[in-house]
């Protein structure tokens, strides 16, 4: 599952190739299975930008794409009542309580010799 959160996007940041090539790497040049991919609070764009995204995907990958908008209660709510994502675990820039501490999580993977 990916959640993105594209709020502080601007229009002048897209571009239709790196969304393609984006696009070819998570369905097959990447070794990972998306079951999901969920946009929270998508910039006002989005609904130009999304529907060309979608143009470079196939039918499966389009039906994973998940987009959440409006407050954060019901945002929180929707994935609660529709995927059994709790608050816990998603990451406060989106409304939850998970608190991401990425220099942490760097320094975890590195100690580790991941």
């Amino acid at each position: 599952i990916f959640i993105g959160d594209p709020g502080r996007a601007k229009f002048s940041q897209f571009d239709r190739a790196v969304a393609k090539e984006l696009i070819t790497s998570l369905k097959g040049a990447l070794p990972i299975r998306l079951s999901a991919f969920h946009l929270v609070h998508p910039p006002a764009f989005a609904k130009i930008v999304i529907p060309i995204v979608k143009v470079f995907m196939s039918d499966r990958m389009r039906k994973r794409i998940c987009i959440h908008s409006g407050g954060e209660e019901k945002v929180l709510q929707e994935f609660q009542t529709k995927y059994g994502i709790t608050a816990d675990m998603l990451p406060t820039t989106v409304g939850g309580k998970y608190q991401v501490n990425h220099a942490k999580w760097v320094e975890k993977r590195s100690s580790s010799k991941l």
